[in-house]
């Protein structure tokens, strides 16, 4: 005997013609459609045997907005949609609906502008990745939902935040370096271009202070905080014996610069990723450091935002998460004699 299809609102939406979100929000007695819509969509529900859930009729079921800058999508291999996936599958299991937001570059900087979610209804919204403060701002104030940020925090816009403890991995791997015989470490990235560089560049400053040492001075950071922009190592001489990679779009230029100079990997430079997600570099080269766990930051974030949404008290907070350490064989290790010195 041929098993009864089980009905779905997906199956509601498609005979009348509408969205999910019209159907979910009809169920759910939410505003975002008109008193005739949503007794349509009831009849329809009602005509098609639909059972609704007791989840839905006790009012557990969230709609949740997702934002994310198209920037971070058309990256060949995209931390940020990895995140979005994870965290698209986990509200799906607690029977919600995720509707993203992909928003361009005159969107995120106000030349533009449209209504976020007008017919949504969403419950609470998560931006993936660093966007801009006044358009933060903005949507936080227009929709007034519980919202979280995932990967990077605003200090001037007051919401929750998950992280990974860029502070503590970066000592720990800057700790590593020092403990291998190294002792002029350099840190590769600009620390004025955003917190979570910042609080990588402290955790390195933390480690060289406990051990007595300061921070290399050479010049290695890119001339501009931009994918693509090249890396300009000392002159001869002047080279550390190590490189903390702040953020792996760096690798590529990093590599070529020391190639052009004739030095190998660990040989005569050894690097550590800090908060690297993606740590092969090249055909026998696997990056010793920390990473950044999609899934660990997804899981945190729709926790999180769950609180909010079960009223549990609390706003505002920056949430860090450990990060993972990846052995990898780019550093080199010194005998306890021979470590080097500056100079």
């Amino acid at each position: 005997m041929k098993q009864k299809k089980e009905i779905r609102m997906e199956d509601i939406a498609k005979e009348l013609n509408i969205s999910i979100v019209s159907v979910s929000n009809a169920l759910r007695n939410k505003k975002g459609v008109s008193t005739e819509l949503r007794q349509r969509v009831k009849e329809m529900a009602d005509a098609l045997g639909y059972q609704i859930p007791r989840a839905l009729e006790e009012e557990r079921i969230f709609c949740i907005g997702i934002m994310i800058a198209k920037r971070y999508i058309e990256e060949p291999s995209s931390f940020y949609m990895n995140i979005y996936k994870h965290i698209a599958r986990l509200i799906s299991e607690k029977n919600g609906l995720t509707f993203l937001a992909v928003i361009s570059e005159d969107e995120e900087g106000g030349k533009t502008k449209r209504s976020y979610y007008k017919d949504a209804a969403v419950d609470g919204i998560i931006f993936i990745g660093r966007m801009s403060t006044d358009f933060l701002r903005g949507v936080v104030g227009e929709l007034e939902v519980p919202s979280v940020g995932i990967d990077f925090y605003d200090l001037d816009v007051q919401i929750d935040y998950i992280i990974p403890d860029h502070f503590r991995g970066t000592q720990h791997i800057t700790q590593q370096l020092i403990d291998a015989g190294h002792r002029d470490i350099a840190f590769l990235g600009d620390p004025y271009s955003g917190e979570s560089r910042m609080d990588q560049y402290m955790g390195y400053c933390k480690a060289l202070w406990l051990n007595g040492l300061r921070e290399y001075k050479g010049q290695i950071i890119p001339s501009k905080e931009e994918a693509g922009s090249e890396v300009v190592l000392p002159q001869p001489g002047k080279l550390p014996t190590a490189i903390i990679i702040s953020d792996e779009s760096y690798t590529g230029s990093l590599l070529r610069a020391l190639g052009n100079k004739g030095l190998k990997v660990p040989e005569d430079v050894s690097l550590a990723g800090a908060g690297c997600f993606c740590p092969a570099l090249l055909e026998g080269l696997v990056l010793t450091g920390y990473q950044k766990d999609e899934a660990v930051l997804a899981y945190g974030g729709v926790d999180i935002l769950k609180e909010r949404l079960e009223g549990r008290t609390g706003r505002g907070a920056i949430h860090t998460k450990e990060c993972c350490h990846a052995e990898g064989n780019t550093v080199k290790r010194f005998p306890e004699s021979g470590a080097l010195t500056a100079g």
